[in-house]
């Protein structure tokens, strides 16, 4: 099992967030945001797979590059799910409405909008065959307790924060795995079969494997290994305040790794809570309380130069060591 993250674009520019999951029998794929010209570091494969398109907001640097995800993703046999705050369903639709759509009857495609808004999460699919004209409800449940989705590979929650507007924060986890070692298996020779997954679902009792009886509690001590669930965070665009890090510390506490935006100066704090972003020393100092593995900067200002960046570095490093930049950045101390 393993959960990687690739931060997409370059620093100054527009970003997103890719996130693959692979647990040996699926791959989650996971697109956080879909800025301009974020796309191209992604295999063409690995964008018309994506399971879930995840928005924080609308504002055009988090939503302008739609068009080159939407048109690898829009036919497909497997829907995609969109989630975002108020207002995702008209964003979506419209955009999935602005194309011409005249060769595709009979056409089973479609794909889920879900919008998190006043409690709710309501949930409506659009299909391809009538040029995504209608919009069909599903849902119209609960947000309790900051859950979005979960399924036996994956759990996404999120928190509605404040950039002025509804904007949301996420954490996908990887769940904890049961897997049978195959190799164990071998050495005390035993085919896999039917057995593996009644191993897996008991944790007492005995278990017959080739007209031979084991103690299913001694037989998972030998033959089952456990992975450990794994949570990264994505928080951009929003105000540091009290509220913002109370939000948070249910889904982010102890993250293995958060990936935040960065983008005023100390000395401008001033002009980042007027306009509802974060400074360096804000996003470590969130990243110390909440006791994360890993920060990794993201989302930062063109308006300051190249050199400010490294600056901006150093001061969340002084705070908070294990602090870096993506890798592709090649922004390091």
């Amino acid at each position: 099992m393993s959960i990687k993250s690739k931060v997409l674009g370059k620093p100054g520019h527009d970003n997103s967030l890719f996130i693959k999951i692979d647990t040996g029998q699926n791959i989650i794929r996971i697109l956080l945001d879909t800025g301009a010209n974020c796309l191209w570091q992604l295999d063409r494969n690995e964008i018309a797979n994506v399971d879930h398109v995840l928005y924080s907001h609308f504002h055009m640097d988090h939503i302008c590059g739609f068009d080159s995800m939407f048109r690898l993703c829009f036919n497909r046999p497997t829907p995609l799910h969109f989630w975002g705050p108020k207002d995702t369903i008209k964003v979506i639709h419209n955009r999935a409405r602005g194309y011409t759509w005249n060769l595709v009857d009979n056409n089973p495609s479609h794909f889920f909008i879900n919008e998190i808004s006043e409690g709710k999460i309501r949930t409506v699919r659009c299909n391809l065959n009538n040029g995504f004209e209608e919009l069909i409800e599903i849902d119209n449940k609960e947000f309790e307790n900051n859950a979005l989705f979960e399924d036996s590979d994956v759990k996404i929650e999120g928190a509605i924060l404040d950039h002025k507007i509804d904007c949301m924060a996420y954490a996908i986890t990887e769940k904890s795995k049961e897997n049978i070692n195959i190799e164990m298996i071998h050495e005390l020779g035993l085919t896999a079969g039917p057995w593996c997954k009644e191993l897996k679902n008991q944790l007492t009792g005995k278990l017959i494997i080739d007209e031979k009886e084991y103690e299913i509690s001694e037989l998972r001590k030998k033959v089952l290994t456990s992975s450990i669930s794994k949570t990264i965070g994505y928080i951009t665009d929003v105000i540091y305040n009290d509220q913002m890090v109370k939000n948070l510390k249910p889904i982010l506490e102890e993250a293995n790794e958060v990936i935040m935006e960065c983008a005023y100066k100390d000395e401008e704090m001033n002009l980042a809570n007027k306009h509802h972003h974060m400074t360096a020393s804000q996003v470590s100092q969130f990243a110390k309380e909440l006791n994360i593995n890993q920060l990794t900067l993201f989302h930062i200002s063109d308006r300051y130069p190249a050199a400010t960046r490294v600056e901006f570095l150093e001061k969340a490093v002084s705070i908070f060591p294990n602090t870096r930049y993506p890798d592709h950045w090649n922004i390091s101390l």
